[in-house]
C-alpha cells in the first residue's frame, strides 16, 4: 500500500493530515467490513506519520527516524501528530558518529515505505504474543502503524466495558484514528457524554499502559506517566506549545521539547486543556452526521448490555429506603415497569405492592442480597419493557425499542410518547402490561398489570409523592403507602401451595440456605470490621451497616487460586454494600455505597483488608477483570488500588492470558443474561412454581414414574454454550432439559 493513498497532505493538524480521505468514511451509515475498516484507518495513520515527518528536522538529526520507526507510535493524550513527534523525541537523543550516521541515514520516502501497512497484515486484534515473542523483536518485524493500531484498540477496550473489537474500529473510523476524540465519541454514544474524560483516573493510567504494551512500546510506564504528564501541562509553557503551531521544528525546538519532556509530574493530572481540544477536533470529524446517537443494528448485543447496566444503577436508589423484608422483596418482584413515569419509583412501588399484597410465608430477617438475585430481576425487568413495547406497538423492532429505552433511562411514558410519532398504537395498556408482566416471569400478571393501570403516585398518602425517587422515604411513610396498596383489591389467583420436595430436592434446598446463610455470616462480620478500621483511619465516623448488596468471592491473586484455607478456594473477596452514619436518624440520612476488598480467610476477621472506599456514585469507573468476568456488577471505586484494576488487563493486551476481551464480555453476558433461580431462593414458597409448569420452563418437585429430581434454572442462550449438567442421564422434551438422579441444568430458551 502506498504511503500516500489515504494519508492525503502533510499538514500542521490531524484534520489536514487525514483531508485526502472521502468525506463520506468519516460517516458510515453502517458498519463496514473488516478489511475495509482496516483499510481506511491505516491509510489515516499514514497520514499522520507523512505529517509528522514534515515537521521533524530528520535530515539535521537523522536518528530520529530510528526513534520513530521504533518508539513514535501515534496513540496518547494529544492529536495524533503530536502524539507521534512527542513519543519520538522523549527518547534519548544521543549522537550517532558520522559513519554510522552515513550508513543507516533514511529519508522521508524510505521511512514512509518502512511504516506503509497493508490490512491483510492484520490478524489479530489486541496482538496474541507467543511466548517467545518479545517487545523488542516485534518493534524490528511489526511496522509501527499496525503497532500503533493495536495500542488504539487496546486502549479502548481496557477504558470501556463491553467494548467487542468490531465496535472499538467502528469509533476509531469515525474518528480518524484520533484516540481522545474516540473516547469523546463512545462517551456520548453511551450517554456519558456530559463529563469530561477523567485523565487523573487510575483507569486511564492502566489503559495506556496496557496500549504501549500492545504496541510493544520499549518502556511503558514511562510512556503512560509522560503522557499523563504532558497532557496536565500543556499551553502551561514554551515547550509544550510548539506541538500546536504546527510548524517545522527546529533543532533548538526537539532539544527544547526533549528537556521539557524529561520533568517529572508533580501534581496529578487534573488540566482538561488536552481534553477540550479533542472535542473540537471531534467536532469537525462528525460535523453533518445525522445518526451519532443510534447503535448500528449490528451492535444490539452491546446496546442491551449497557441497557441493563442503566437498571442496575437504577437500582441503587431504592435499596438506600428498603427495610429488610421490602429489600428482599425487591429483589424478585420490583420490577422497573409500572404505575410511576420513571423506573426507580416504579421499583419502590412495586416492592412495597408486592410485599404488601403477597406477604411471604415466612418472616426471613437477612443482611445480604444475592448479586444473581439483582440481577435476575433486571434481566426480567427489561424483557417486560421489550414485550410492553411489542405489544403496544407490534411494528417497532427489538433493536429500535431499546434505543428508545436506552435514551429515555428507561422511562416507558417517554418511549411511549416517542414511539407514538411513528408507529401506530394496537392494544391497551393493560393488554401490554399483562404482557410485560408475563415476560418477566411476574407470578401474578394480572394482578400487576391491573396495579400497574390503576395506580397513580400523585395520589399516594405522603408528602410530596412525586418527589419519591430524589429523596429517602421513612418508615412511616413506606407504612402510609402499604396499608394504602392494602385497601385496594386486585384480580389474583389463590398462591398454590408448593409441593413437597423429594429428599433430594429438599436437601438440595437446605444445603443452598445454609451455605447462603453461612456466606452472609461470613461476609456481614468482614464488613462491619471494615467499617470500624475504616472510621478510625479515615474519617472518624462510625458506620452501621444497612445491607449487602454484591459479593464476588471469586478474586484470585495473580492469577493464582486454590488456597484450601479460603472460601471458595480463592484468597480475596469484593463486596459492594450500604452504611449509614451511627446515631443519624434512620428514616432521614440515605445510606451510602461502600466498595470493599478483604481476604477470603477466616482468621484475622479484622485485619485483612485492602481496598475500603466510600463511592461517590453507583457509576465510579474503577474496572476489575475478576468481576466482570463473574457478571457480578460490583461497583468499584475510580481511585483506588485493589485486585483485577492492573495486571489482569495488561496481560490480556498482549495475549498472555486465557481470557481475551471476547472472552470476557461473552463470559460477563452468560452471567447476566441470567433470570432463573438464584442462591437466595432458599424457601420452597420462593420459587415461585407450579409443579410441571412448562409453559415458562420452571419446575422443582417430584414427577410421579419418572423418578427424576428437577431443579432448573434458565439462561438466555447464546450460541451453543448454553448448559452445564453433572448427571447419568438427560431427557429432553418441549424446551427443557431434565436431569436424572442429580439437581442441577438450565432452561433452553
Amino acid at each position: 500500500m502506498s504511503a500516500t493513498a489515504k494519508g492525503g497532505s502533510s499538514g500542521s493538524t490531524p484534520s489536514s493530515a487525514a483531508s485526502g480521505s472521502d468525506s463520506s468514511d468519516s460517516k458510515p451509515s453502517a458498519v463496514k467490513e473488516r478489511s475495509v475498516v482496516l483499510s481506511e484507518l491505516l491509510g489515516h495513520i499514514h497520514g499522520y506519520y507523512k505529517a509528522a515527518l514534515e515537521r521533524l528536522p530528520v535530515e539535521e538529526m537523522p536518528a530520529l527516524i530510528p526513534r520513530l520507526l521504533d518508539a513514535g507510535v501515534c496513540f496518547g493524550l494529544m492529536d495524533p501528530i503530536s502524539n507521534i513527534i512527542v513519543n519520538t523525541v522523549s527518547e534519548p537523543l544521543v549522537q550517532e558518529e558520522d559513519g554510522k550516521s552515513r550508513k543507516r541515514k533514511r529519508g522521508r520516502d524510505e521511512a514512509m515505505s518502512e511504516i506503509a501497512t497493508d490490512a491483510s497484515c492484520i490478524r489479530c486484534l489486541p496482538p496474541r504474543m507467543g511466548r517467545r515473542d518479545t517487545s523488542s523483536e516485534r518493534r524490528r518485524t511489526v511496522s509501527v502503524a499496525q503497532r500503533s493500531l493495536e495500542g488504539l484498540v487496546t486502549f479502548l477496550i481496557c477504558y470501556f466495558r463491553h467494548l467487542p473489537v468490531s465496535e472499538d474500529l467502528h469509533y476509531l473510523l469515525l474518528t480518524k484514528a484520533d484516540l481522545l476524540a474516540a473516547v469523546h465519541l463512545i462517551e456520548y454514544t453511551r450517554g456519558i457524554g456530559g463529563r469530561l474524560f477523567p485523565i487523573s483516573f487510575p483507569t486511564t493510567e492502566v489503559a495506556l499502559r496496557c496500549a504501549a504494551i500492545s504496541a510493544s512500546h520499549p518502556d511503558p510506564p514511562t510512556f503512560a506517566a509522560r503522557s499523563l504528564s504532558l497532557a496536565s501541562r500543556l499551553g502551561d509553557q514554551p515547550s509544550s506549545q510548539i506541538l500546536t503551531d504546527g510548524c517545522y521544528l527546529s533543532l533548538d525546538a526537539i532539544h527544547h521539547l526533549h528537556e521539557f519532556l524529561q520533568e517529572p509530574l508533580k501534581d496529578p493530572p487534573d488540566s482538561p486543556r488536552s481534553v477540550r481540544q479533542a472535542a473540537l477536533r471531534l467536532n469537525h470529524y462528525i460535523k453533518g452526521s445525522s445518526s451519532l446517537n443510534k447503535f448500528p443494528i449490528e451492535f444490539t448485543d452491546t446496546l442491551r448490555t449497557l441497557l441493563l447496566e442503566k437498571i442496575h444503577r437504577s437500582r441503587g436508589f431504592p435499596g438506600m429506603i428498603c427495610a429488610d423484608a421490602i429489600t428482599m422483596a425487591s429483589s424478585r418482584q420490583g420490577h422497573c415497569f409500572g404505575p410511576a413515569n420513571d423506573p426507580v419509583s416504579n421499583i419502590i412501588l412495586n416492592t412495597i405492592w408486592y410485599d404488601t399484597t403477597f406477604p411471604p410465608h415466612e418472616e426471613l430477617k437477612l443482611d445480604m442480597i444475592c448479586t444473581k438475585s439483582l440481577v435476575r430481576i433486571e434481566c426480567r425487568s427489561l424483557n417486560g419493557l421489550l414485550a410492553f413495547l411489542h405489544n403496544l406497538f407490534p411494528a417497532l423492532s427489538e433493536h429500535d425499542a431499546m434505543m428508545y429505552l436506552f435514551h429515555s433511562n428507561a422511562s416507558l411514558e417517554q418511549v411511549t410518547f416517542r414511539a407514538m410519532c411513528d408507529h401506530d398504537i394496537s392494544c391497551s395498556h393493560e393488554d401490554a402490561y399483562k404482557a410485560a408482566a408475563d415476560a418477566a416471569w411476574h407470578p401474578h400478571p394480572d394482578a400487576q398489570a391491573e396495579f400497574a393501570v390503576s395506580t397513580h403516585p400523585m395520589l399516594l398518602p405522603i408528602d410530596k409523592p412525586s418527589l419519591v425517587v430524589s429523596r429517602t422515604l421513612t418508615s412511616s411513610e413506606v407504612e402510609l403507602i402499604s396499608r394504602y396498596f392494602s385497601q385496594k383489591s386486585y384480580p389474583a389467583k389463590s398462591v398454590p401451595s408448593v409441593p413437597e420436595l423429594v429428599p433430594r430436592a429438599d436437601k438440595l434446598v437446605k444445603r443452598s440456605q445454609q451455605d447462603f446463610m453461612a456466606n452472609q455470616y461470613f461476609i456481614r462480620r468482614k464488613v462491619k470490621a471494615a467499617l470500624k478500621r475504616y472510621a478510625k483511619e479515615k474519617v472518624g465516623t462510625e458506620y452501621e451497616l444497612h445491607v449487602i448488596c454484591g459479593t464476588n468471592f471469586d478474586v484470585p491473586e495473580n492469577g493464582r487460586y486454590g488456597y484450601f484455607r479460603n472460601r471458595k478456594g480463592f484468597p480475596y473477596a469484593h463486596v459492594n454494600f450500604l452504611a449509614r452514619p451511627k446515631g443519624s436518624q434512620r428514616d432521614n440520612t440515605a445510606p451510602s455505597l461502600f466498595f470493599l476488598e478483604c481476604c477470603n480467610g477466616e482468621e484475622d476477621i479484622g485485619t485483612l483488608f485492602s481496598c475500603c472506599a466510600e463511592l461517590e456514585s453507583p457509576t465510579d469507573s474503577g474496572r476489575c477483570f475478576h468481576c466482570e468476568y463473574k457478571g457480578t456488577k460490583i461497583v468499584h471505586p475510580a481511585i483506588g488500588t485493589y485486585r483485577g484494576r492492573e495486571t489482569d488487563f495488561e496481560e490480556m493486551s498482549c495475549g498472555k492470558r486465557k481470557i481475551d476481551n471476547k472472552g470476557l464480555i461473552i463470559s460477563e453476558k452468560m452471567a447476566i443474561e441470567f433470570v432463573g433461580l438464584s442462591e437466595d431462593d432458599t424457601k420452597p414458597e420462593d420459587l415461585e412454581l407450579e409443579e410441571g409448569d412448562s409453559r415458562k420452563g420452571r419446575s422443582m418437585g417430584a414427577t410421579a414414574k419418572g423418578q427424576v429430581d428437577v431443579l432448573l434454572y434458565s439462561v438466555r442462550r447464546y450460541g451453543t454454550k448454553i448448559f452445564f449438567c453433572s448427571s447419568n442421564s438427560l431427557v429432553i422434551g418441549d424446551g427443557l432439559v431434565f436431569v436424572h438422579r442429580w439437581s442441577c441444568c438450565y432452561v433452553l430458551i
